[in-house]
């Protein structure tokens, strides 16, 4: 008897789909438990604010690395 586990999946690449969605979101959801503003969503905020909170963080970072 041929006893081959039957492919369920229409998609090759299902299973890294979930890992890459499950690390994305591990990765947006852990600087918001320690309190930090950085991620995506930061990014996203400050883009619905406007863009002086956009400018405000870039003019902070490249004034950091400029500094160092």
């Amino acid at each position: 008897m041929n006893s081959t586990l039957p492919n369920t999946s229409n998609n090759p690449y299902e299973y890294s789909t979930y890992v890459l969605a499950t690390m994305f979101l591990v990765s947006e959801v852990l600087p918001l438990l320690k309190s930090k503003s950085n991620g995506m969503l930061h990014a996203l905020l400050c883009v619905l604010r406007g863009s002086k909170c956009l400018a405000t963080k870039l003019e902070e970072k490249v004034a950091a690395v400029v500094e160092a």
